[in-house]
């Protein structure tokens, strides 16, 4: 395969790792021209039917001499094969290339992804790591928007442990998150697909649940997740993300082909599109510290200013020089003034957990007054995008 993108005018889109992760491709329209070997996991007959009926020309290739393997492609309905000289893989591989550049819509879904500068209405929640309150933060955000008479979508997308289904009392067998981004990969995304996946937890605010097992983030791919946010701009002004603190640039170099650690590779895509940006971290000394690397990260990514969230502050954790030091940290990235600090109320946090609501509904004026003000500054404008539809699914 490394031979093909060495030629100029071809690209390979997806390495698919079976015949499943090829279907998903072809439905996504990234590619009409496929290639694959007799040991291509999962390959059938079947495959090659429904690609073949989707449009795409399919073509096999075999080491010289491998008569077994020719066979089989046949067998299965792959038709045009090439015999690979591994002596001599480039001029072997000639007539393929051939083949392959003859290429009219290549692209079609892809290059529409890639126009993408920012969804409207997408409000990333993300911060570092340790446990600062960006669920928390998210939820609380989702409720005031809501509130405001702006219908809001709250989507988990914490690949590490997503808690929203469990911070607001929802037990629910619906799919969530997942079973949203699977349409999209097949095609078949519509209005529909919320209606049947969203659960109402208060007018106007929808949820769409996270995916507990980390094993099933590398089937959902960030394609389909960008078609979701597309789909679901069109029906809701706001739509605010809860997010991992991972970024897949952090981990070990070693570890990054597992699928278990693919689960963070939206991560940067969802924060790059994202209209407005909530980071959010504790405040203590080492909150801010940690701050520093993951604004700096950040800022690689994310080309507009982020919105400050200082969670958890008292005097204590910062001593008399708390001002001054969260200038000097924060300053870099943000005007100081713009930061918005949420006061320390281990108790009525613990309330809001306990009962399983926002913490708007507890009476606190200071609180419900900080995320009032985080809300107007983060809000979409747009009064109402041309497919906005109330669904009634009450969380149970």
């Amino acid at each position: 395969m490394s031979n093909i993108n060495e030629q100029n005018q071809l690209k390979i889109k997806r390495r698919c790792v079976d015949s499943v992760d090829l279907m998903s491709a072809v439905h996504l329209g990234l590619a009409n021209k496929i290639v694959v070997s007799a040991d291509f996991p999962n390959l059938n007959i079947e495959t090659i039917v429904k690609a073949k009926k989707l449009g795409c020309d399919i073509y096999g290739i075999y080491l010289q001499d491998d008569l077994e393997s020719v066979e089989k492609l046949k067998n299965i309905g792959v038709l045009t094969n090439f015999a690979i000289n591994a002596s001599d893989n480039n001029k072997s591989l000639k007539p393929l290339f051939s083949h392959l550049s003859n290429i009219t819509e290549i692209d079609k879904f892809s290059s529409g992804l890639e126009e993408l500068t920012q969804i409207p209405g997408l409000i990333s929640v993300w911060g570092i790591n340790g446990s600062p309150g960006r669920t928390t933060t998210a939820i609380n955000l989702a409720f005031s928007l809501a509130n405001k008479n702006s219908p809001t979508l709250l989507i988990d997308l914490d690949a590490v442990a997503p808690s929203i289904a469990a911070s607001l009392g929802i037990v629910s067998e619906v799919p969530g998150i997942s079973s949203v981004i699977h349409d999209a990969l097949k095609g078949k995304l519509n209005i529909h697909s919320f209606e049947k996946n969203v659960i109402e937890v208060n007018s106007g605010l929808h949820v769409l649940t996270g995916i507990t097992n980390p094993k099933r983030w590398p089937e959902l791919r960030t394609e389909g997740l960008l078609q979701v946010f597309k789909q679901a701009s069109q029906i809701y002004p706001n739509i605010v993300c809860d997010l991992s603190a991972v970024l897949p640039e952090t981990i070990d170099p070693n570890l990054n082909n597992l699928d278990i650690f693919r689960r963070f590779d939206h991560i940067p895509k969802v924060l790059e599109l994202s209209s407005q940006l909530i980071f959010v971290l504790n405040a203590n000394p080492l909150g801010l510290i940690r701050s520093s690397e993951s604004l700096e990260a950040l800022s690689e990514i994310y080309k507009r200013e982020p919105l400050i969230v200082l969670n958890k502050v008292n005097s204590f954790n910062l001593g008399a020089k708390y001002e001054s030091t969260v200038e000097a940290i924060l300053g870099r990235w943000t005007n100081p003034e713009q930061i918005q600090r949420i006061p320390d109320r281990p108790e009525l946090f613990a309330r809001i957990w306990l009962k399983a609501e926002s913490v708007l509904n507890l009476g606190d004026g200071e609180i419900v007054g900080i995320f009032n003000k985080i809300s107007n500054l983060v809000r979409n404008e747009v009064s109402k995008p041309p497919k906005s539809k109330r669904f009634l699914r009450r969380v149970s």
